[in-house]
Parts: C-alpha cells; structure tokens; sequence
C-alpha cells in the first residue's frame, strides 16, 4: 500500500465519521461543538490538534512499517 493510499483512506475514514455523526444528529453535534468550544481555551484547542497530528503521523509511519 502506497502512502498516498494510506492518506485517502485515512481521510476517507474520518469524513465518513464525521459526516455519519452530523447526518444522523445535527442538533445534538451542534451542541456539543457549541459546549466544547465555550469550555476549552485556545491553547487547549491548539495542544489537541497538535496531539491529534503526532498520532497521526505515528499511525502513517506505523502504516509503512507493516508488510503490503
């Protein structure tokens, strides 16, 4: 599997989350966008992204590891 295969999956599988949750619960998604935002800072939201990318690499370079 090549890594731009891995990337379309990858981005594939988190549109798929993310839209099956705002389709079947728009209001519900809302409020907890809404509720999340109000609670957490900007650094918080900047420490998650950041974490959020380190996994992600982690995962892609885990990805290359294993045999095709």
């Amino acid at each position: 599997m090549t890594l731009t295969q891995i990337f379309l999956l990858t981005f594939a599988g988190a549109l798929i989350y993310e839209g099956l949750a705002w389709a079947v619960g728009p209001s519900a998604m809302r409020r907890m966008y809404d509720q999340a935002m109000q609670q957490l800072g900007d650094r918080q939201l900047s420490n998650a992204g950041l974490i959020s990318v380190v996994i992600g690499v982690g995962f892609i370079l885990l990805a290359l590891q294993l045999p095709s």
